[in-house]
């Protein structure tokens, strides 16, 4: 693992979050309920702040009636911003060469940043990712085995993969 940061670390946590709460559209945005998920918008919003700027991108509230938690906080990345994250997650798919570039710290940090959006268990301490598409798993089991942790993958409910860092 290399020692010395390719990136910054806000990328880092930035990458984590739009893999797994992000959505390519007319534009890239990241979406957090600031009703039922105040903290990790906040964290959200921070990280976003610290890799691009309070230039890089707009922040909305939007209704919300497909999930629980009330109207949700979007982040739409400015064009410039959004052509960072393609470069290094394009399609929401993280590069191996992106997890490779990572530090030991990084990776941590991608790994729990990645588990506060789509962690099935992350509030017990269980560090597993639920996807359909289980090729989306790819970069964070790579993460996790880089990291130090054993993993297993397996089927999931609902017809979707499980990766699980033990």
């Amino acid at each position: 693992l290399p020692n010395i940061p390719k990136h910054d670390d806000a990328l880092g946590e930035v990458v984590a979050w739009f893999w797994t709460e992000g959505n390519i559209g007319s534009t890239v945005t990241i979406a957090q309920s600031h009703t039922a998920n105040p903290d990790k918008t906040a964290r959200l919003r921070r990280a976003l702040t610290a890799a691009f700027g309070p230039e890089g991108f707009i922040e909305v509230i939007q209704r919300n009636d497909s999930s629980f938690g009330g109207p949700i906080t979007v982040f739409r990345l400015r064009k410039w911003a959004a052509d960072i994250l393609l470069s290094v997650a394009p399609g929401k798919r993280v590069a191996e060469s992106f997890i490779d570039s990572l530090t030991i710290g990084q990776l941590h940090l991608f790994i729990d940043t990645s588990c506060m959006g789509d962690g099935h268990h992350w509030k017990v301490g269980e560090r597993d990712i639920w996807q359909r598409d289980p090729s989306a798993l790819d970069a964070y089991e790579r993460a996790c085995i880089l990291a130090g942790y054993a993993v297993t993958r397996r089927p999931g409910h609902d017809g979707g993969t499980v990766v699980r860092a033990l």
